[in-house]
């Protein structure tokens, strides 16, 4: 189920979907649009992709993906929160109107895919200076887009595309097959669970069967951070929930997210959120009154 979020879709031009998914929480896996060429751009949080031959790889911040295979049978999103624009091309429909853009807008798409995706591959790129800022403008509003906007913008990213103009410039990336990827699954469901527990990376390895420096290394790859890390933000968004949901004293908050030395979760606490725990509960409680919408959830 989805806790907080928005999903934008429409069709921006006769050949092209154009959507924007904000997610935070918890929400199934999401199902892709099947037989399009993707361009999945991440603003936020990481998406999980899945190749042909059953590879994983994962898209973060500023990453751009453009794909020919559309092999992937869902989206997953290790972090439980994502922000990103999907533009999904209809090469059948983009045939038709060929004589259009290359008339109008020098386009060949085409020769576009052809040279970036073809015999259904997929590119992992980061986009270049031009491309960030045509980007930055089609994610600007999501909740309100403008549709001359984003066909204007959008043949404006077609453009930039081109090798000509600039193109995309390749990324190096790591690959997991699907027995690493559930080994690092495994491991963040035993830190997640009961977060009073510590989990040093030796131990969880032990009990998973591998080596520490490889769980260290699936871990990473999947959730883009260190479990130590992981396990950290876990803790405090859990912590965040119970002073803004309950009436728990700090110090058992504190317990229950793990933490022995109230001194010490206030302290780390505010160092992610900029309050102390007992200001941001009074500041959740004064929004909660006046009947104020809360970004954060």
């Amino acid at each position: 189920m989805v806790k907080c979020g928005f999903l934008t879709c429409f069709r921006a031009l006769p050949w092209l979907i154009s959507t924007f998914r904000q997610l935070t929480g918890l929400f199934p896996p999401v199902a892709p649009i099947p037989g399009l060429i993707l361009l999945n751009y991440c603003t936020q949080g990481r998406c999980e992709l899945i190749l042909a031959d059953g590879t994983f790889f994962y898209l973060e911040q500023g990453d751009l993906v453009l794909s020919g295979q559309m092999a992937q049978n869902r989206f997953v999103y290790p972090q439980k929160c994502y922000q990103g624009l999907e533009l999904y091309f209809e090469p059948k429909l983009i045939r038709s109107s060929a004589a259009f853009l290359s008339h109008n807008f020098a386009l060949d798409l085409d020769k576009l895919w052809q040279g970036y995706c073809g015999d259904q591959q997929t590119l992992l790129a980061q986009p270049t200076a031009q491309l960030r800022q045509v980007l930055a403008e089609l994610t600007g509003r999501p909740d309100l887009p403008s549709l001359l906007l984003m066909r204007l913008r959008t043949l404006e990213l077609l453009g930039l595309l081109a090798p000509e103009n600039g193109g995309l410039l390749p990324k190096n990336c790591s690959y997991f097959t699907r027995i690493q990827v559930e080994l690092a699954k495994q491991a963040q469901l035993t830190l997640s669970a009961d977060l009073r527990r510590h989990y040093p990376a030796r131990i969880l390895a032990a009990q998973l069967g591998i080596s520490e420096s490889s769980l260290k290394h699936y871990f990473r790859g999947v959730y883009g951070q260190s479990m130590a890390a992981y396990q950290k933000s876990v803790r405090l968004r859990e912590a965040a929930l119970l002073l803004t949901e309950t009436r728990l004293p700090i110090a058992e908050i504190a317990a229950q997210v793990g933490y022995a030395n109230q001194g010490k979760f206030a302290a780390v606490f505010k160092e992610q959120y900029l309050l102390t725990p007992l200001t941001y509960r009074r500041q959740k409680q004064l929004k909660k009154l006046r009947g104020q919408p809360d970004p954060t959830e």
